[in-house]
């Protein structure tokens, strides 16, 4: 694993398809950050943690986030505006 990778390991197995589930987990592991959804780069789901982009690959039992420099990060079409919103919405409900 490198300075641009990180590997959330879980206890535990998750359903990572329903992404929500995957936005609880990294919730709960960076408990004092600001975590944002902030779009998709080239169909993969980014998040920002304290203003740092990152692209998440979730597994059943571990999530893959990799440090993403590229600004082309956005929400390309109306269908996944609603996924966007969805998951910004989600986010401002657990952080309370």
């Amino acid at each position: 694993m490198s300075d641009r990778e990180m590997i959330i390991r879980l206890q535990y197995k998750i359903n990572y398809l329903y992404f929500e589930n995957v936005l609880s987990e990294i919730v709960e592991y960076f408990k004092d950050s600001t975590i944002k959804f902030e779009g998709y780069l080239n169909s993969c789901k980014v998040v920002s943690i304290d203003g740092t982009n990152y692209r998440v690959y979730p597994g059943a039992n571990r999530i893959k986030l990799t440090l993403t420099t590229d600004k082309n990060v956005k929400i390309p079409s109306s269908s996944k505006q609603k996924a966007f919103d969805k998951y910004t919405e989600f986010l401002e409900i657990i952080k309370g």
